[in-house]
């Protein structure tokens, strides 16, 4: 029987037909609230009509950001893209899309702020299921060989979500059931269910960039209506030059962007030290960079997650598996948590204290400080001790699992550690890591220590304490609580972002009162290197700050007197 938190919980109805089974981790790379949000869709009531997104924008206007003085274009910024190009490869890289490409609107992760790109303004229906966009004036795709540029419409942006879901790609064809223009500056998307991601989806130019039905001369992609137009392709790179067409007007600032292919992350950094790229991406080691001089270091959290798992069922998907009864109780479960010094731990394993959902969605995260405050998250051994002396359990043993990885085992040892100043006993097993996952996968384990992949969904953090876990099918930890499981439907069927965040957080204050049976620990961060010259570029913006602020980027020049 899977242990409860609460009374017994509401069944979710069938997902759609439309909506094929996909795997855990295929889910993790998806974004968990793709099918999570279209499965659970019909939970629930009605919702308020959606009358803004974004601070200050009434009557449905989109937030948009501001626009620095005009000054003249100037300079290239010189990126990087892993891996050569194959004979006869014509497509963009990825990292160019964004910059080639308009979408309908913007989503920074640091506020929830939705902001317009091709769309000014948007409206939704009660149900969350009709959104309408206002698709702004003037604009133009990148111009043909004769500098003639073709107009945007909404009709174009209806031709080219047709033809992505005739391609059977996931958001227009599992998520949007319809795509209308009545005019030529308005078009309504018909969705199949509320989609909590649905604006992140939209801002991403390589699930929503729109594309022209003609393509490029020198690429085989289609004509886009972004800030740079690709001129040329070679087997060492591509080049992009600054669009005149460009609707954020005087953006963008650059004259270029050149993207210069390396066989592999040594040649990476080899290229960035010479002065062949300006941004080096995914360094290594705390302080300042030593790869080039006057180089700037910048850290974020990244979106994967270290934290401990618990056992509490002996059962889980029908097999099987090892558990510890003691762990029902949450006396025993706070214990734990009381033990840790998350401070002490974030900081050896170079990350940043992670609530269920990771800073790396700040927007959808709960604060630094409430973390620190919360009465379960705080170090207290001393009361550990106490509360296992009175479940029954002091001197708790168990074996805690850990895959052997890089960083895994010194977490671990210092895990031991708090946790017998806390008053339990754990036994650290270092497991060859295709044998470990299989157990974590089908939750056989009394505790693991565990390091999840990019999260690329801030829904994510929430689904992997619910019932039915990240696949829907069942909980690594044999969790249950019937209160955060409608908690977290209410997240996945709101689709505004600055809404769902404001739920989110509720849902994670919900979660940690009830004492999960899962301790997120850190964030590992990530770091990257700019050359000195390199400006605007707000690396913890993520996809924000490589698509709606790389307009903004600005290659300084170098002081007069200098080469």
């Amino acid at each position: 029987m899977t242990h409860h938190a609460g009374s017994p919980r509401p069944r979710p109805r069938a997902a759609p037909a439309t909506v094929r089974r996909r795997s855990r981790r295929e889910l993790l790379r998806l974004g968990a609230g793709a099918a999570a949000a279209l499965a659970l869709a019909s939970c629930g009531g009605g919702r308020p009509a959606f009358p803004f997104v974004g601070e200050r924008s009434p009557e449905g206007r989109l937030a948009e950001w501001p626009l620095p003085r005009a000054a003249p274009r100037a300079g290239r910024l010189r990126l990087g893209v892993l891996g050569r190009r194959a004979q006869g490869d014509a497509t963009l890289p990825r990292q160019a899309l964004p910059l080639v490409y308009s979408c309908l609107v913007a989503v920074d992760p640091r506020s929830g702020i939705v902001y317009g790109d091709a769309a000014t303004s948007v409206d939704v229906d009660e149900e969350a299921l009709a959104v309408r966009f206002r698709i702004r004036r003037g604009l133009h795709f990148h111009p043909d060989a004769n500098g003639l540029a073709d107009a945007l419409t909404a009709e174009d942006v209806r031709r080219d979500f047709q033809r992505r879901r005739d391609a059977g790609e996931f958001l227009f064809v599992e998520v949007v059931r319809g795509v209308d223009a009545p005019t030529p500056e308005e078009l309504v998307l018909r969705l199949r269910a509320p989609f909590s991601l649905l604006f992140e989806y939209l801002a991403d130019a390589s699930r929503a960039g729109i594309g022209h039905g003609r393509s490029y001369a020198q690429h085989d992609a289609p004509v886009g209506s972004g800030p740079f137009i690709p001129v040329a392709r070679e087997a060492a790179g591509d080049l992009l030059v600054a669009s005149s067409f460009y609707h954020r007007a005087p953006l963008p600032r650059l004259e270029s962007v050149a993207f210069l292919r390396v066989g592999d992350r040594a040649e990476f950094a080899d290229a960035f030290a010479l002065g062949q790229v300006d941004v080096l991406p995914g360094t290594a080691g705390r302080g300042p960079s030593t790869v080039r001089a006057g180089a700037r270091r910048l850290v974020r959290p990244s979106r994967r997650l270290r934290g401990l798992g618990l056992s509490l069922l002996p059962e889980k998907a029908g097999a099987r598996v090892r558990w510890l009864p003691a762990f029902q109780d949450f006396r025993v479960r706070t214990a734990v948590s009381r033990a840790l010094d998350r401070s002490v731990l974030a900081e050896a394993g170079d990350g940043e204290q992670s609530g269920p959902v990771g800073p790396g969605w700040a927007a959808d995260a709960l604060p630094r400080d409430v973390l620190a405050r919360h009465p379960l998250l705080r170090h207290d051994p001393p009361s550990a001790r106490s509360l296992l002396e009175e479940a029954g359990y002091a001197g708790l043993s168990f074996r805690l699992e850990a895959p052997a990885i890089e960083g895994m085992g010194e977490l671990g040892q210092l895990v031991v550690a708090q946790l017998e100043g806390g008053g339990f006993r754990p036994q650290l097993v270092l497991r060859e890591p295709g044998d470990w996952l299989r157990s974590f996968e089908a939750g056989d384990f009394e505790a693991t220590l565990f390091e999840l992949e990019e999260l690329a969904t801030p829904d994510a953090g929430l689904r992997l304490h619910t019932s039915g876990g990240v696949s829907g099918r069942f909980s690594p930890w044999g969790y249950s609580s019937p209160p955060y499981d409608a908690a977290v439907r209410r997240v996945l069927g709101e689709i505004v972002p600055e809404r769902r965040a404001r739920q989110a957080r509720e849902a994670q204050r919900l979660l940690l009162e009830q004492v999960p049976a899962m301790f997120p620990l850190l964030a590992p961060r990530e770091r990257v290197d700019l050359a000195a010259a390199v400006e605007g570029y707000e690396w913890d913006g993520f996809a924000f700050n490589a698509g709606h602020l790389a307009p903004l980027w600005r290659v300084a020049a170098p002081p007069a007197g200098t080469s």
